[in-house]
C-alpha cells in the first residue's frame, strides 16, 4: 500500500543500510511503479542504471514468478558493470492472495567490491566479463575450454599457489563472466566442489537474497 511504501520505502534508507544499489518495485502488467538507486557507500540517490531498465518486459524471465514461493537470483551483465541480483513476487504480508508484482533488488559487483573481498579472505581475486576478454592477453590454454559443462579450470603458479577460473553464468543461464582467483594448493585440494561452492561465496552470491527476506 502507499502507507507502507512511504513509511518504509520512501527514501533510500532500505538500501544504504542494507548495502544494495538498486530497488525496482513493477506491476503485473510490466510497467515500473518505483525505482530507487543508490550509492550506498556514499548514502547519495544515484542515477538508476538504464541497463536494467532495459530488462523490465513481461518477456524476461526477471518478472515470471508463476507461485508465491517463486524466486530468480544471480548475477546478470549490465552496460554499467556486474550486479547481484534478486527477483521476487511481491505478496501480501501474510504471503497469501495473487501475486501483485516483482521487487528486484541489486548490488553491484564492482573493482571496490571485488578488491573488498579479495582483502578480507586474503586471496586474490578478479571479475571479467566474457566478453571483454581478449584471447590473446588471456590464459591460452585456460578460456577455450571453459563452458557450462566444465567452468573450472586449475593451473599450477608454484609449489604453494594455484591460479583457478571459473564461468559463471548470469540469471539467464549464460556464460557471462569468469573469476580468477590465486589461492593456496590446499584449498583446491579440498575438491572441486568444495572450490566452485568457495568462489561462489567469495563473490558475495548469496547476500542479496538474503535481504529479500529481511524485508
Amino acid at each position: 500500500s502507499s502507507t507502507y511504501f512511504n513509511s518504509n520505502l520512501a527514501d533510500i534508507l532500505p538500501l544504504v543500510s542494507n548495502h544494495l544499489n538498486v530497488m525496482l518495485f513493477i506491476d503485473t502488467a510490466g510497467s515500473v511503479v518505483s525505482a530507487r538507486s543508490a550509492g550506498y557507500r556514499a548514502g547519495k540517490v544515484t542515477t538508476f542504471p538504464e541497463g536494467l531498465i532495459a530488462q523490465v518486459h513481461l518477456n524476461n524471465v526477471l518478472l515470471k514468478h508463476p507461485t508465491a514461493d517463486s524466486s530468480i537470483k544471480g548475477i546478470i551483465a549490465l552496460s554499467e558493470g556486474a550486479m547481484l541480483i534478486a527477483s521476487e513476487p511481491i505478496m501480501h504480508s501474510t504471503g497469501s492472495g495473487d501475486i501483485n508484482g516483482t521487487l528486484i533488488f541489486g548490488r553491484f559487483l564492482d573493482t571496490d567490491a571485488v578488491q573488498h573481498l579479495a582483502k578480507t579472505t586474503l586471496i586474490g581475486l578478479s571479475l571479467k566479463s566474457v566478453s571483454s576478454l581478449e584471447p590473446t592477453r588471456e590464459p591460452s590454454d585456460v578460456m577455450p575450454v571453459l563452458t557450462s559443462d566444465a567452468p573450472l579450470q586449475i593451473r599450477p603458479k608454484s609449489d604453494t599457489e594455484v591460479d583457478a577460473y571459473y564461468l559463471l553464468n548470469d540469471v539467464f543461464g549464460k556464460p557471462a563472466f569468469v573469476v580468477e582467483a590465486q589461492m593456496p594448493r590446499e584449498t583446491y585440494q579440498r575438491g572441486v566442489q568444495t572450490l566452485q561452492y568457495y568462489l561462489l561465496t567469495l563473490l558475495g552470491v548469496g547476500v542479496v537474497w538474503g535481504l529479500v527476506v529481511a524485508f
